[in-house]
C-alpha cells in the first residue's frame, strides 16, 4: 500500500498575503509546458499558491512552456519530485518521498481542514485516518493574529489547537503543535541554545535579553531588537534604528528581546543543520539576496 500524505497549505503564505513572493524563500519559479501549467493555475485547491510568473530564458529556448510561480510545498510534492533541487523547508518532505516510494501526496485548503477539525461529527476520526501523516497547516511559530490565517480571535485559536491535537493523537502530524507553540517563544529556545553552546561545545552566541522598558541608561548601540512569534525579518529594528524613547510594546505573550548584533550573518548568512533520528541529513547555507533570490 503507498504512503498516503495530506498537505494543508497554510492561508499565511498564499499569493494574497504574500505582498512580493519574489522576495520569499517559499516559492520558487519553474517552466512548465503549456498544458501542465494551466492544469495548476486553474486548480481550485491550489488557488494562491499557483500563478503567472516572470518570463524567464528557458521560456525563450523552449516553446510550448510557461514560468510558473509557485508555493514550494507545491513544487516539491505535486511536480518536482524528480529534481535534484529541494527548497530549503521542505528537505525533511522530500526525505520522506524517498522513503516510501510511491507516496501519494493530496492537498486541502486550510478552511475547509479547520472546519473538519472545529466540526462534532462522528467521521472525524474516518476523515483523517486514510492518511498515513499530514503537513503543513497554520504555522504556530508566527502569530496567526498578524497574518490572514482565519484564526482571528483567541477562541477561533483555541477551537483549532484543540482540534490539531485531537488529530494528533489519530495519526502523525508535522510539525507537531506543542514544538511549534514552544519554538515560537525564541527567548525559552535561546536560553536552552546558550546552555548547550556553554556546557557543551564553547561556542560564541550573541548576548540576548528581555527588553527592558524601565532602564533608562541601557544602550542599544551594537543591538537588534526582535520579537517572538515572528520570522522572515518581520518585528526586527536593526541597529541604528532604535528610538530608545518609543520602544516598541509586547504583543500579548510574545515579547521584545534585545540580542547583540552579528554582522556576520548579513554579510555571510546562516547554516540550518537538519536532523533525522540524531542524524546528519542536510546543511543548508542560506546567503543575503537582493530581493530577486528564490
Amino acid at each position: 500500500m503507498s504512503y498516503r500524505v495530506l498537505v494543508v497549505l497554510d492561508p499565511q503564505f498564499s499569493q494574497s498575503s504574500v505582498r512580493d513572493s519574489y522576495g520569499c524563500v517559499d516559492w520558487v519559479t519553474y517552466d512548465y509546458p503549456t498544458s501542465l501549467a494551466a492544469e495548476l493555475l486553474k486548480s481550485s485547491t491550489l488557488h494562491g499558491f499557483v500563478f503567472h510568473g516572470k518570463p524567464s530564458d528557458m521560456v525563450a529556448r523552449q516553446p510550448g512552456f510557461v514560468p510558473v510561480r509557485l508555493h514550494e510545498k507545491v513544487w516539491m510534492l505535486k511536480t518536482g519530485g524528480n529534481s535534484g533541487l529541494i527548497p530549503v523547508t521542505d528537505k525533511l518532505l522530500f526525505w520522506l518521498r524517498i522513503r516510501h516510494r510511491g507516496m501519494d501526496v493530496e492537498f486541502m485548503k486550510f478552511e475547509h481542514f479547520q472546519n473538519i477539525l472545529s466540526s462534532s461529527k462522528p467521521d472525524f476520526r474516518r476523515t483523517f485516518r486514510q492518511y498515513h501523516s499530514i503537513w503543513g497547516a497554520v504555522d504556530l511559530m508566527v502569530d496567526p493574529s498578524e497574518r490572514n490565517s482565519g484564526l482571528n480571535s483567541l477562541v477561533q485559536l483555541q477551537q483549532y489547537l484543540s482540534g490539531l491535537q485531537t488529530l494528533e493523537s489519530i495519526v502523525p502530524v508535522w510539525p507537531p503543535s506543542r514544538e511549534m507553540l514552544r519554538a515560537s517563544k525564541k527567548f525559552n529556545v535561546i536560553i536552552d541554545l546558550d546552555q548547550i553552546s556553554s556546557g557543551m561545545v564553547n561556542s560564541p552566541r550573541p548576548r540576548t535579553t528581555l527588553l527592558s522598558r524601565t532602564d533608562g541608561s541601557q544602550s542599544f548601540q551594537g543591538y537588534i531588537l526582535k520579537c517572538e512569534g515572528s520570522d522572515c525579518q518581520c518585528h526586527v529594528i536593526l541597529p541604528g534604528r532604535v528610538d530608545s524613547l518609543n520602544l516598541p510594546p509586547d504583543h500579548g505573550h510574545l515579547r521584545w528581546l534585545k540580542q547583540s548584533y552579528v554582522p556576520t550573518l548579513r554579510e555571510l548568512g546562516e547554516w540550518r543543520v537538519i536532523l533525522v533520528d540524531c542524524r546528519l541529513l542536510w546543511v543548508v547555507h542560506t546567503a543575503p539576496g537582493n530581493g530577486e533570490t528564490e
